[in-house]
């Protein structure tokens, strides 16, 4: 997880990692350079697709598409932008449900990505 100002917010937010996809890069490479980026790890598994939705396609045409990282490992620093100022830490999933139940957690993206992680583990027997 990653706790960083946002200037909309006016506040400071606990995150998963995230960003865009650059020109001519995959999403699934995207996620592994974001993850390596914000938090200084990797993994040897491929991303998992969770999913892939319209953020509001009334007004846009932007998707969110979430994946879960198995078996990540810590390689390096981070190597975040100037502009970036990202604290990392390790999240479990039983406190990563309570600071949503305590709304310490009110990133819709980063408890719709807990929300899709508990499908996945529910429906696939883990």
């Amino acid at each position: 997880m990653v706790k960083q100002y946002r200037h909309g917010g006016k506040d400071f937010f606990i995150e998963v990692p995230a960003g865009k996809v650059d020109e001519q890069e995959d999403l699934e490479s995207a996620v592994m350079r974001e993850l390596l980026e914000e938090t200084g790890y990797t993994s040897d598994a491929a991303p998992l697709k969770l999913g892939s939705f319209y953020t509001n396609p009334a007004i846009s045409t932007n998707t969110i598409t979430t994946y879960f990282i198995k078996e990540c490992y810590k390689v390096s620093e981070q190597k975040l932008d100037l502009t970036e100022n990202i604290e990392l830490f390790v999240l479990p999933i039983a406190e990563f449900k309570k600071m949503i139940q305590e709304n310490k957690i009110n990133h819709l993206f980063t408890v719709f990505a807990y929300t899709l992680f508990k499908n996945y583990i529910h429906f696939n027997n883990q």
